[in-house]
């Protein structure tokens, strides 16, 4: 790396171009000597939960390296800062090597001004920009030329950090600080534990060249936004100083800040500080102003007992469901099933009027309530006689389960009229129409509602002669997804099971040797069990998926299709 001398290049091409790398050890010199202890930098776990997921480096920290003194020794004359400002864009982690670049912006006799920017080596993004205007030869003191003492803070007595502050307009705060010798060692030995091109900015140089009372000086921004205003829910977005001289070492000033805006909305504070006498009461000798991010507190997860109180019930017992196709099958297991849970279920079905009024003695001897309900699906008045019936039994309807189809005999579809098809059509597609159509509105009412349409696994793998199912099946799919979003916003969750193969009387039909063989096909070597599937119904009946919409729950014993 090589500087330019800017007494023969005139500040019309880069003068400086420093090379550090930030290590654990420079982040814990720069809160000594600031006093900026903040839990975004020094605590661990604080750093973990915030939303860098780590502590970060403070943005002053880098900016400490943006005062070069290439740029700040001219024909003999030292240079003090007169304005600087930086607008951090990235977080910076110990570990990160930086290049400092500056930019001349214009240049007169007593004066230069830079822009500079911060950029990461590894990613080449710029993590902190801004400008830095000089004044050379100015009457006001220099840093004194005698040996420097350790390291010493630049706060009189260490701050607390503060937590819960009131974020308005006209909140202030101030605290005391020292300009000392010990502090000026202190930036120095940043400077040499940080600089990888040592040999082109030597530390001694920066001792000799750089007036650095006033960088020392902006460094409390840091402090101010960590520890003050707002303390420790602090993120540091951009700063601006502006000094009317260079500031007198062996001095005690006060660094006062008082919040000028604040947005409710972005929780985004502006701040202007200034550095007084230490009385507080002279002149103003420099100001500037901050702003900063208010974070959010982190998010608790809730604890045991608040999960036992409202997450650990499924939130079934006293609601209603009205099944369909509920005389066998899934249809019967999901009945009996949701019974058990202490909801009262309406058992529909069709021809099956022994096998239905079954299905309610067990649930009644079980201790549950239930209703048998005779209703062609596909006949909208038949279901608005049901649905009037389950309210008048029941009070309401909760939960819907459309189950009902009509057969799985397969037909090569060359074979297939489309009068057959259309029966599968009116009790799977038209018959979850009209249950729906009189169902929600009561749902809606009640702003909460839960519908599961039952599918197949055939829509995405479809066997042969299955036309009329599987087309069926997937206009089901659509009323599924259209409902999902239509009646989300009303609580309503609107979601279908899908199962594989199951060996029920709906697929009573198939040969022994075919269901084997689908059976040693399956990952888990069984086929599905109607327990499967009514399970997988109680749970997008229950609490549990009170955020769940609109999706399917595949249940295939690992079968395609997979995620």
């Amino acid at each position: 790396m090589s500087s330019h001398n800017p007494s023969k290049a005139g500040y019309d091409q880069p003068v400086s171009e420093a090379v550090l790398i930030i290590s654990p050890e420079m982040i814990k010199m720069f809160a000594a000597l600031t006093g900026d202890f903040s839990s975004l930098h020094m605590d661990a776990d604080f750093g973990r939960t915030s939303a860098f997921r780590a502590n970060v480096a403070h943005g002053m920290l880098p900016v400490l390296f943006v005062l070069c003194p290439s740029v700040c020794w001219r024909h003999g004359k030292r240079a003090w800062i007169q304005k600087l400002s930086g607008t951090f864009l990235k977080p910076v982690f110990a570990g990160d090597e930086l290049r400092v670049a500056l930019e001349p912006a214009q240049s007169d006799q007593d004066t230069a001004a830079f822009e500079f920017s911060i950029i990461h080596t590894a990613s080449k993004a710029v993590v902190t920009m801004g400008k830095i205007e000089l004044c050379y030869g100015h009457p006001g003191e220099s840093s004194p030329e005698r040996p420097l003492p350790d390291a010493g803070s630049l706060l009189l007595t260490p701050l607390k950090e503060r937590e819960n502050v009131t974020v308005e307009k006209g909140t202030s705060d101030s605290f005391p600080f020292r300009l000392s010798l010990g502090t000026k060692g202190g930036l120095l030995d940043i400077l040499r534990a940080g600089l990888l091109n040592g040999d082109a900015f030597p530390a001694d140089a920066w001792d000799t060249h750089c007036d650095s009372a006033n960088l020392l000086s902006v460094s409390l921004c840091s402090t101010f936004v960590g520890m003050c205003i707002p303390g420790k829910k602090a993120t540091f977005i951009d700063f601006h100083a502006e000094f009317l001289s260079s500031l007198p070492w062996d001095q005690t000033y006060r660094f006062a800040g008082e919040i000028k805006f604040h947005s409710p909305s972005t929780n985004i504070l502006v701040e202007k500080w200034e550095v007084l006498n230490a009385e507080g009461d002279g002149p103003m000798l420099a100001t500037g102003d901050i702003k900063t991010r208010v974070n959010n507190p982190r998010r608790l997860m809730p604890s045991v007992a608040e999960l036992k109180e409202r997450a650990l019930d499924l939130q079934l017992n006293n609601k209603v469901a009205l099944v369909t196709g509920a005389s066998r099958g899934i249809g019967e297991t999901t009945a009996k099933l949701l019974s058990l849970f202490g909801v009262s279920v309406v058992v529909n079905y069709h021809r099956g009027e022994a096998d239905a009024l079954r299905v309610v003695r067990e649930i009644e001897q079980a201790g549950g309530k239930a209703l048998a309900f005779q209703a062609d699906v596909a006949d909208r008045r038949q279901v608005e006689a049901m649905v009037r019936a389950a309210v008048e039994k029941f009070g309401r309807i909760d939960i819907l389960v459309n189950n009902a189809v009509r057969d799985f005999r397969p037909t090569p579809f060359l074979e297939t009229t489309w009068e057959e098809a259309q029966k599968d059509m009116d009790v799977i597609v038209k018959g979850a129409f009209n249950c729906c159509q009189e169902v929600l509105p009561l749902m809606v009412a009640r702003k909460a509602g839960k519908i599961i349409n039952v599918g197949t696994v055939a829509v995405d793998n479809p066997p042969p002669h299955q036309a009329k199912y599987v087309v069926a099946k997937s206009a089901l799919v659509g009323l599924t997804r259209s409902l999902a979003v239509e009646f989300a916003g009303q609580n309503i969750q609107v979601n279908m099971v899908v199962p594989a193969f199951l060996e029920t009387d709906l697929t009573g039909h198939m040969a022994k040797v075919f269901v084997e063989k689908i059976k040693s096909d399956s990952p888990m070597k069984r086929n599905a069990s109607p327990e499967d599937v009514a399970q997988a119904v109680v749970f997008l009946a229950s609490s549990f998926s009170s955020y769940t919409t609109g999706q399917k729950i595949m249940v295939t014993g690992g079968q395609a299709p997979l995620l």
